[in-house]
C-alpha cells in the first residue's frame, strides 16, 4: 500500500500580498483601494512612520492597488501612488504592524 506523503508546511502556507510603507510626516490618514473597482480595501490613521500589512493574494500578481495619504489638517494636498504591485508572502513569516 502506497501512503501519499504530506508536505505540512504547503497545508499551512497562507499566501498574501505584503505592503510596507514608509509613511511621509505630513501624512495622517491612508487609504488603499483597488485600482478597478475603485474602493476603498483599507483605511487607517497614521500611529508609525512605518507600516506592514497583509492584503489579498491577488495584488501580488498584479500592479491594481493605488494609496492615497492625506492630512487631516488640510495643509498640504493629497499623495497618491498608483500601480501597486506588492510583494507575494506567507502569511504566517510576515509581522504585521500599522
Amino acid at each position: 500500500m502506497n501512503i501519499p506523503l504530506i508536505n505540512i508546511r504547503k497545508l499551512n502556507y497562507e499566501p498574501r500580498a505584503h505592503l510596507t510603507l514608509d509613511i511621509d510626516q505630513s501624512a495622517e490618514r491612508i487609504l488603499v483601494n483597488d485600482r478597478n473597482s475603485g474602493n476603498c480595501i483599507y483605511q487607517f490613521v497614521v500611529k508609525s512612520r512605518v507600516v506592514s500589512i497583509l492584503l489579498d493574494e491577488r495584488f501580488s500578481v498584479s500592479d491594481d492597488l493605488f494609496i492615497i495619504m492625506v492630512d487631516d489638517s488640510k495643509q498640504y494636498n493629497a499623495v497618491i501612488l498608483d500601480f501597486i504591485k506588492l510583494n507575494r508572502v506567507d502569511s504566517k513569516d510576515v509581522l504585521v504592524s500599522i
